[in-house]
């Protein structure tokens, strides 16, 4: 992986450990859009942009409540950093652990909106 791109996950890498917030997650959405484009990863920024966007988007109808909050993003956090720092050291990542990540994401969101 190019040095500049490395720069760049490693940034995004930071927003997620800082916490997925709103700020956070609006500047993760536009990052992981970036990326998809100038990364040969394709399929893991385009689904990190759009898990980003799905937990943004859930978040803005403003406060929620911490256990609210937290079984939104519970697992979400680990599985991200997890798949950045193999796509950093340009380890391959098989499709499973994207669908897991993904499943995870999709049973949060349906908690939540419960």
């Amino acid at each position: 992986m190019p040095n500049h791109l490395n720069q760049r996950i490693a940034q995004l890498r930071e927003l997620v450990r800082q916490g997925l917030h709103e700020e956070n997650l609006d500047r993760a959405v536009r990052e992981c859009g970036s990326l998809a484009q100038d990364s040969r990863q394709v399929l893991v920024f385009f689904t990190l942009k759009n898990i980003f966007k799905e937990l943004s988007q859930a978040l803005e109808a403003g406060a929620i409540e911490m256990t609210r909050h937290q079984e939104l993003l519970q697992g979400i956090s680990g599985k991200v950093l997890s798949l950045l720092e193999k796509v950093a050291s340009d380890a391959s990542i098989p499709l499973e652990e994207i669908e897991e990540l993904v499943r995870t994401h999709v049973v949060n969101r349906n908690l939540f909106n419960s």
